[in-house]
């Protein structure tokens, strides 16, 4: 069984691209981590711990309209991305929409849904600890798995309180997805779990690493 390893963009000692690492761990024998990945690994470390700190990417895939959000569990596309088929300037994988394209994803209405605005980030919207925990993204990122959503948002928020951040609204844990795609075209990014800064998850850039920036 293949083992499980997840995407560190600064962990990283040579701060290297996502499509270096995803070519790595397929060489490898390894499985990216996906969202439910990141949750646990920082769910059972101090709050002080590093993997609090910094962005981790996942192969977990979204893409977005303005009216809808798709999202790809798993996704082959971003497990199969090379330097060669990848869009590198702007982090995204282009894909025709099709009937079976849409049978491999969970698609919600974008006005249904807390989402914040993806330029400027200051402008996103946050959530309150109540909103996280009953966020529908946010429990398909916990692979429906309540008792872990709880925990991670319990230990995000608990963050935020010891380290005095966003003490004037205490909100957290934005959810970032750009609209940039269209009925025919979904324009595809992997989705990276920011650190305890801003404690959201973006799918936008986050196919990129920071030497690439």
């Amino acid at each position: 069984m293949k083992e499980k390893k997840l995407i560190h963009f600064i962990l990283d000692s040579e701060l290297r691209s996502y499509l270096k690492i995803m070519t790595e761990f397929r060489e490898a024998g390894f499985i990216p981590g996906g969202p439910e990945d990141v949750m646990d690994a920082r769910n059972e470390v101090p709050l002080d711990h590093p993997l609090w700190k910094y962005s981790i990417g996942t192969d977990f895939g979204v893409a977005g309209t303005y009216e809808k959000v798709y999202l790809f569990r798993r996704s082959a596309h971003l497990r199969a991305i090379t330097p060669r088929v990848l869009n590198f300037s702007e982090g995204v994988i282009d894909l025709k929409v099709d009937h079976k394209l849409l049978d491999s994803m969970l698609i919600y209405d974008r006005k249904s849904l807390i989402l914040g605005k993806c330029w400027p980030w200051e402008e996103g919207r946050k959530l309150t600890e109540e909103e996280a925990r009953t966020h529908p993204l946010w429990l398909t990122f916990a692979d429906g798995n309540q008792q872990r959503l709880d925990k991670y948002v319990e230990n995000t928020f608990r963050i935020f309180k010891e380290q005095g951040i966003n003490q004037h609204d205490n909100k957290a844990m934005g959810i970032y997805i750009p609209s940039d795609s269209s009925e025919k075209c979904l324009r595809l990014r992997a989705i990276e779990f920011s650190g305890s800064s801003a404690g959201g998850a973006y799918g936008t850039q986050a196919l990129r690493g920071l030497d690439d920036q």
